[in-house]
């Protein structure tokens, strides 16, 4: 940067040139780097793919005779348990086998409109999602028991899911079973 001994005022104006340059370029950096903060939240913040959405879509179809739930994860679990409406916080508790604050959170104590599916790994939950009753009813077997991958296999009929006799062989078993929902 010259300084102009005989003119100072156009070297004031040269100065004031340059610093503006440099914020310009100052601003462009600040604002780059916001838009990139907000396209990585954005993308943080875009929810998974709903699971029970998912199983709603495919019993919808009406062609499955099998709905087995890890072909609807892309995240790890060891096991999902179904609680049926007006379970109580503790039992709750009690079948996943530790504390879980967070279940007061969707009242299921005193709700008949959902499933509360809840899926494990160890000692914590990686994910939970209501069901809303009208999208599937899950037979009593199925309800407040921990199921691994290989046991969350359930048979279907219509919008009824019991589980899956035979895992083993990927056969459909009998799609018998109660429900709550079902009449003697």
């Amino acid at each position: 940067m010259r300084i102009d001994a005989q003119n100072p005022r156009a070297s004031q104006l040269n100065v004031g040139l340059q610093e503006r340059k440099m914020n310009r370029k100052y601003i462009g950096r600040l604002l780059y780097l916001f838009l990139g903060v907000i396209a990585v939240s954005a993308c943080r913040l875009t929810p998974p793919v709903s699971v029970t959405g998912a199983i709603a879509t495919r019993l919808d179809q009406g062609s499955t005779r099998v709905i087995r739930i890890s072909d609807f994860t892309d995240f790890n679990w060891e096991r999902v348990f179904i609680f049926e409406p007006y379970t109580p916080d503790a039992k709750v508790e009690e079948a996943l086998k530790f504390s879980y604050p967070d279940v007061k959170k969707f009242n299921l104590s005193s709700s008949d409109t959902f499933w509360l599916i809840v899926f494990t790994k160890g000692q914590r939950v990686v994910r939970v999602e209501q069901m809303k009753l009208r999208e599937a009813v899950f037979t009593l077997e199925a309800l407040n028991r921990g199921l691994t991958p290989n046991e969350a296999i359930f048979a279907v009929s219509g919008k009824k899911l019991s589980i899956e006799k035979d895992n083993d062989r990927g056969q459909p078993g009998p799609a018998g079973g109660r429900s709550l929902h079902s009449r003697p």
